[in-house]
């Protein structure tokens, strides 16, 4: 099976896995998208959870497919704290990334297709195809802060999806 055309592949290529290495051993952690070029490279994007609470130590590098070969990254920084969770991570390569940038939800409506390319239980880069199924949640008992302003998808997701980017 080839990898996706059109934006599907534009998508696909702009995720990369996310690996911590501690102790010698390569772990996979989560999905970063590329957001954003710069002159050494690329900034990427993830979940801040993916890299809280890590043993001094770490060291952080990307992957274009899981086991595949390891390129660096640097954590710029990373925040966990109410509706926020985000990391954000400097790519120094010369080699070339489609930039998806980081846009905003209000555009959205139910049923809208959205893409979320991730490497769901570590297995292999995948493509989630789904539909925005809800307008912006409110705060309830069973999730009093955290939910506020966000919206559900109809799409698979699993660990090591943390990070992945909704299209």
């Amino acid at each position: 099976i080839g990898e996706p055309k059109g934006f599907l592949g534009t998508a696909y290529s702009s995720t990369l896995a996310l690996y911590g290495t501690f102790d010698g051993k390569n772990h996979f952690d989560c999905t970063a998208g590329v957001y954003e070029k710069i002159p050494a490279g690329y900034h990427l994007i993830t979940a801040g959870h993916c890299v809280q609470e890590i043993p001094a130590g770490v060291t952080f590098s990307i992957s274009d497919n899981i086991d595949g070969p390891l390129t660096p990254v640097k954590l710029i920084k990373a925040r966990e704290e109410g509706n926020i969770d985000f990391a954000e991570f400097e790519l120094d390569t010369k080699k070339s990334y489609p930039v998806i940038a980081i846009g905003d939800e209000n555009e959205l409506h139910v049923g809208d297709t959205v893409i979320n390319p991730n490497f769901a239980d570590g297995l292999t880069k995948q493509l989630s195809i789904s539909r925005v199924s809800s307008q912006a949640l409110t705060p309830t008992r069973d999730c009093p802060e955290e939910c506020a302003d966000h919206f559900l998808i109809q799409g698979f997701g699993a660990a090591g999806s943390s990070g992945s980017m909704v299209i």
